[in-house]
């Protein structure tokens, strides 16, 4: 039987079995981001912080082009941004008196912006020789570091929130902080796929820092003592301003009256406390106000 040029090269170069089409893989990405928000407070659902990123994971494994894997991280952070983050839809248009159509393309915009710090994740990790979990867990921790300080930062999202209450993991936390934690908890979800394909030997270091980890929690270290000086005595104030009334301009001097009359009581304090924007104004108009605040401060400084 003679072969044809054809049928020659099909046998030798076989086709690689097709993935899922471009448009459900992109899909899934956009659920599998969307979906972690649920693992956060106060749905608490934690297991969904490690389905949602091995999701993103078990899609990226396949052989494909950057531009694919990047569609596919931009997908997953699209959909992790436009639903974590639609609470500032309420801030645009109920409080911002924005137009719905326009606060939803306003989200929208976030959303695709703030994707693409999973997008580029996405698209290193296919580029790299040995794509596996620890180095999946790695560029996952870089970008997380990332939104804490480029374009002035947006640190919200992280993997390790979602496990402030569940000890075995977040006794890392007082040792390296939320990275170490999202760190884990990222390695183990992309570990746990390579256990389904069969391919154990990734769980290893997850399972020695998840010993780690739950040994300190047994163990239960005090990471801080008293040092043996007098208490510090604390005031918090909250003006309780309706959110519809804070940044009228002309609700702006009753706002600096309430907080200065809340606080007229508390200034033998070591510390007075207020909400990051109880002073709803630019600093340069606040000048005179912060001013007549300090003075008083130093009035219950004693001397001597």
């Amino acid at each position: 039987m003679r072969l044809s040029t054809v049928d020659l090269q099909k046998r030798l170069n076989p086709d690689k079995p097709k993935g899922l089409p471009i448009a459900l893989t992109v899909l899934i990405a956009l659920l599998a981001g969307a979906v972690f928000i649920f693992a956060l407070a106060p749905y608490g659902i934690w297991p969904l912080a490690l389905v949602s990123p091995a999701i993103l994971y078990a899609l990226l494994m396949p052989d494909m082009s950057g531009k694919r894997a990047f569609l596919i991280g931009q997908a997953y952070g699209t959909g992790l941004w436009c639903v974590g983050a639609f609470w500032l839809y309420t801030s645009i248009h109920v409080y911002g008196d924005t137009p719905a159509w326009l606060a939803l393309i306003m989200i929208a915009l976030m959303g695709l912006g703030m994707g693409l710090f999973h997008g580029f994740l996405a698209l290193v990790f296919n580029r790299m020789v040995g794509r596996q979990p620890l180095s999946f867990a790695a560029l996952w921790i870089l970008q997380e570091w990332l939104k804490t300080w480029l374009f002035t930062g947006f640190p919200w999202l992280f993997v390790g929130y979602a496990f402030t209450e569940q000890y075995w993991l977040s006794s890392l936390a007082p040792v390296a902080g939320v990275f170490a934690v999202s760190f884990v908890a990222v390695l183990l979800a992309a570990s746990l796929v390579e256990l389904l394909r069969r391919r154990g030997g990734y769980m290893i270091p997850s399972i020695a820092l998840l010993v780690i980890s739950s040994a300190l929690w047994l163990i239960n270290p005090q990471w801080t003592k008293p040092k043996g000086t007098p208490d510090l005595s604390v005031s918090l104030i909250q003006g309780n301003i309706p959110q519809d009334l804070k940044w009228l301009t002309e609700y702006q001097i009753e706002t600096l009256k309430i907080y200065a009359t809340l606080t007229s009581t508390e200034w033998d304090r070591d510390i007075v406390l207020w909400p990051e924007s109880s002073i709803p104004m630019f600093q340069d108009e606040a000048i005179g106000f912060i001013s007549e605040m300090v003075k008083m401060a130093k009035k219950q400084i004693p001397h001597g």
